[in-house]
Order: C-alpha cells, then sequence, then structure tokens
C-alpha cells in the first residue's frame, strides 16, 4: 500500500523518509576511509542535534544479521558529525558491493546504504541500487 504524503528530506549524499529510513550515496569516504560526515539536517534521524566538539556516540549497526559496533564522533570546532564504520563491516561491505556490482558501477554512485531505524542508537543497514 503506498502512503500518501511522505515526506523525505535530502542533504548532500542523505536522504531520510519519516525519521525511520535513511539512505546514503556510497561515496569514495565510504569505501576508501569507512566513514561519512552526517550532515546535520540528517542528525535528528540518529538522535544527534545535541552534541557537540569531542563527543562520541556508539552504535550498533546489523547487516546481514551480524551485529557491528560503530561510532559517531563530532570531530572538529566546527562540530562536523562522522560516522565511523567499524572495519569488520566494512570489509563485509566491499566484499557485497564487489560481488554483486562492478567497479564502473560503484563509482557511478548511484548505489545507498540503506538505514532502518530498529530503536535508539540501533540500525539495520542494507545495500540497494537506485534504478
Amino acid at each position: 500500500m503506498l502512503q500518501k504524503n511522505v515526506q523525505v528530506l535530502k542533504a548532500f549524499s542523505w536522504n531520510i523518509t519519516e525519521l525511520k529510513f535513511a539512505s546514503k550515496t556510497i561515496d569514495k569516504s565510504v569505501i576508501r576511509y569507512r566513514e561519512t560526515v552526517i550532515p546535520v539536517e540528517i542528525r535528528d534521524f540518529f538522535e544527534i542535534e545535541n552534541y557537540t566538539f569531542g563527543d562520541r556516540v556508539d552504535i550498533i549497526l546489523f547487516y546481514k544479521g551480524k551485529e557491528y559496533e560503530s561510532a559517531i564522533f563530532f570531530e572538529n570546532h566546527n562540530n562536523r558529525s562522522k560516522l565511523k564504520i567499524n572495519s569488520k563491516l566494512h570489509e563485509v561491505i566491499l566484499e557485497s558491493l564487489y560481488k554483486y556490482f562492478s567497479e564502473d558501477e560503484i563509482i557511478i554512485e548511484d548505489i545507498r546504504l540503506i538505514f532502518i531505524r530498529e530503536e535508539r542508537n540501533k540500525y539495520t543497514i542494507k545495500i540497494a541500487k537506485e534504478i
């Protein structure tokens, strides 16, 4: 059943739908550095709008039935927030990307990391290709 008036918030390479789902374009920062900036507009989704420089928020990411500890850091005086992905999860994500998509497809940047909020600081993630 389609929902009417579903609101989507877009900020840079992120989208949020109804504060239950967020998606992020998988880009070079995710692939090379296992991290991504969380724009100010997207912070409500992660419930991190009141944190400041030096803070760290531990989160759990679930992928394919396994649990991975990760964290969101507030790393500079401009209060930039970054999601740093657990190194083991990063390996698993890369394996999935290269198993299902060619390197050219990944560079096109139409592959998204989907976050589904389960409860506070716990998110299931999935990989999807935009069509």
